[in-house]
Parts: C-alpha cells; structure tokens; sequence
C-alpha cells in the first residue's frame, strides 16, 4: 500500500512529498520507516472486553443524540413539518407489527421512539425498505439505538443547516 507524506525539507529547501511503500520490510521483518519506541502501541484487548468497550461506546454515543433533542432549542416550523411525516414513513415502510411511540424533533435532529414485540430487533429487510421508501427524509442520515429487544430509537440527523430565528 503506498502512501504520501510530506518529506523532511531536502537540500533545496523544498517541501516535496514522496511515497513510500507500507509492505516493505527491512532484512529482521521490521518495516522500513520511523522506529517505534512503544509509546503509542496498545496491547489488543482479549475480544471479550473489546465487545464490551465497543458496546460501551456505542451506548454513550446513543446516550448522546437522545440528550441532543432533549437540549437543542427546537425549531418550531421544521419541527411542526417534520414529525408527522417521520410517524407517517416509519409506519408505512415498517408496517403494524411496530408502534411509533414517540417522536421529538429539535433544531438539527429528531428522535423516533418505536416498540415491536414480536420482533427482538427490525428485521434487516424491513430497515433496508424504510431507508429506500423514505421520501422527504432521504436527505437525513438514520442512526439506530438497537440496546433494547422489542424496542428500537430511530435519530434523523437533518444534513442542512437550521434556519436562524430571524430567517423563519
């Protein structure tokens, strides 16, 4: 795999970038290039705890867009606007076997509470037809709270930037 870097300055005094090659090794197996004195090398995690840190992050990060909507100022019009038709598709593309229980809308991201007993988890194929039948909020990145079976939290990140106050 061969990258670009910036190089030392040379003689001239030039900023010039040259590539090197990251599947070349030195006679011993070493890889050519800076030595490594071990300071950033992080011993692996055994895979059990790996899953945990990775489950832990993901929890924070969902924990994160859900306090986003609870502290964003709304804003009122594209609230108004967006909301129904967020319980509207889900409802469509996802069909009776889910219940949209809540939706909030903030200034830059809505949050879509769902309950579906008689799944554990949205089917793959109905999550693929909600984010291929999404109309209007196709231009919106979903993320998924998966952390609880029988329950799913849908977030809408809107992509535009919010209107100010004075343009509404």
């Amino acid at each position: 795999m061969k990258a670009t870097i910036p190089s030392q300055r040379g003689s001239a005094g030039d900023g010039t970038a040259e590539t090197f090659d990251s599947g070349r090794l030195r006679a011993g197996g070493e890889q050519e290039g800076e030595e490594l004195d071990g300071a950033d090398v992080r011993e692996p995690l055994d895979p059990e705890e790996e899953e945990r840190s990775v489950h832990e992050a993901r929890i924070a990060f969902w924990d994160g867009l859900s306090a986003r909507v609870d502290t964003e100022p709304p804003d009122p019009a594209w609230r108004r606007e967006t909301e129904p038709v967020i319980t509207r598709v889900i409802s469509e593309q996802l069909g009776p076997q889910l219940s949209v229980d809540d939706v909030v809308c903030s200034s830059r991201l809505c949050r879509a509470k769902l309950t579906h007993p008689r799944w554990p988890r949205i089917p793959s194929d109905k999550f693929i037809q909600l984010t291929l039948g999404r109309g209007s909020l196709a231009t919106m990145e979903i993320q998924v709270d998966t952390r609880d079976e029988g329950a799913t939290v849908l977030y809408f990140l809107r992509r535009e930037r919010a209107p100010t106050e004075h343009e509404l």
